[in-house]
Formats: structure tokens, C-alpha cells, sequence
């Protein structure tokens, strides 16, 4: 007996791989999952080989002062502080920081970061650019040595927009901006450069390339390059970072 025509099609369909897009990486921080240290512990929201170039990750110091001594490196560093003061050392300069407030350490800048009393705990996020060649590119229109605290402190408002990395500072590079959105108002993005939204206070309903997905504060969501995506507010008022680097 022949197969009519409308069972036919449905077979041919069942036997065809079905193409969804791929959830985007997401990752909410947890207690069960940092990573203990002699200084205390860190969490990594973005670690290396989730995206290109950029990096993600909490440290909580409550044991030493500093997890480490001034020290340069390649690539560029982005400390915002979440809980407590600091001190930030960049090229031999002391500047302390509040809660919020951050400091851009470019480069092959001398830095560290430690606490300003010892019963006080600091926990601090650090959104890393890794080296990249810069063979006629110079990452900062104002390039030199030896940075000041004048070239690269941003302190936090609470309530406001604002740039903590601002592409004129970097020509592009890693730029960060402090964005507030309240009722169900949708910020669009699209496809472009990689992208990192950070939910730092309320919730998130986030689309990447169509696919939904729901974060609370203390999430990141990546987005790829070339992937189109947008951040609507979930409850109410939303606070998060958005994160891009070439």
C-alpha cells in the first residue's frame, strides 16, 4: 500500500537533525564553586577560553591584606570595588577606593590592590584584557609610562549611566559602563563585537540571537561576536555592567 503524501513528509522531517541556537553561556556566582587562596578566594564568572581576549572574575581578600605585591604585567586590568575600601597602588601612587569605585590599570602599570583595615574584608571584581599586539596601535590616545590615578580612577554614582572604561579612553579596546534601567524598558545591542552583560542589583531577561534567558544580580551572560542580543528589566529596576572588547 502506498504511504500518502502527509506521512511521507512527516518521516522525512523526523529524519532531519533539527538546528537550534545554542543557550548562551551564563553563570551565576555561588558559594559552592569559588576557588579558596592563602588571601581568601576567587570566583571566576568568564574564565580563559569561554571568550576571546576577556576574563571575569570576583577576589574576596579577608586573610592577608593583598593577594599579591605591585607587579606589571601585558595586559590591561579593571578593578571595581564591591564591598569595603581599598587601597590601590598604580606606578608608586596611593588612592583609595569606595565601594563602586574603580581604577583602570593599563598595561605594564606597577599595581596592587589591598584593604585599609585589617577586620574589614574587600571583595573586588577584575575584568581582564588579555595581550594582544599592539604593533602600530596605541590602546590609549593618551599612551605613556606611567599612568596617574588623575588617568584612570572612576568613582561610582549609584543612580546614573556612566562609563567606567569609556571608548575614547581605549579606542575601542575594554570599555565598561554602569547602566540603570527601571520598569520593562529594553536596551538593544546589535550584532557586533563580544559583549558581557554583569547583573549587579534586580533581574534580567536577556535575548541572545532569540534565545531567552532569565539571570538574578550576581549573573553574567556572554554574548559571542556577531550575536544580536538585548536586556530588558525583570523586576523593576535593574543595575548591570556591559562589558564589550574588540
Amino acid at each position: 500500500m502506498k504511504m500518502r503524501f502527509p506521512l511521507l513528509l512527516a518521516a522525512l522531517l523526523l529524519a532531519v537533525p533539527v538546528l537550534r541556537a545554542q543557550t548562551p553561556y551564563t553563570k551565576t556566582f555561588s558559594r559552592d564553586q569559588v576557588v579558596p587562596n592563602r588571601t581568601g578566594w576567587s570566583f571566576w564568572y568568564l574564565p580563559t577560553g569561554v571568550a576571546d581576549t576577556l576574563n571575569i572574575k570576583i577576589s574576596h581578600v579577608d586573610t592577608l591584606m593583598y593577594s599579591h605585591t605591585p607587579h606589571s604585567h601585558t595586559h590591561d586590568e579593571l578593578f571595581i570595588l564591591l564591598e569595603g575600601d581599598a587601597i590601590l597602588h598604580l606606578n608608586g601612587e596611593e588612592t583609595v577606593l569606595h565601594t563602586g569605585d574603580a581604577m583602570i590599570c593599563p598595561s605594564n602599570s606597577s599595581h596592587n590592590i589591598q584593604r585599609t583595615d585589617p577586620a574589614q574584608p574587600i571583595r573586588y571584581m577584575v575584568f581582564t584584557q588579555e595581550a594582544r599586539d599592539r604593533a602600530g596601535q596605541q590602546p590609549y590616545p593618551f599612551y605613556k609610562e606611567n599612568y596617574t590615578a588623575a588617568d584612570c580612577l572612576t568613582r561610582f554614582r549609584k543612580n546614573r549611566d556612566f562609563w567606567y572604561l569609556s571608548p575614547a579612553q581605549t579606542l575601542g579596546g575594554l570599555n565598561v559602563r554602569h547602566v540603570v534601567l527601571k520598569g520593562k524598558k529594553v536596551r538593544r545591542n546589535p550584532a557586533g563585537g563580544q559583549l558581557a552583560y554583569v547583573i549587579m542589583e534586580g533581574s534580567a531577561d536577556i535575548s541572545v540571537d532569540g534565545v531567552p534567558v532569565h539571570l538574578p544580580a550576581e549573573s553574567v551572560c556572554y554574548v559571542p561576536k556577531g550575536a544580536a542580543s538585548s536586556i530588558a528589566s525583570a523586576s523593576g529596576r535593574l543595575r548591570y555592567l556591559e562589558v564589550r572588547t574588540h
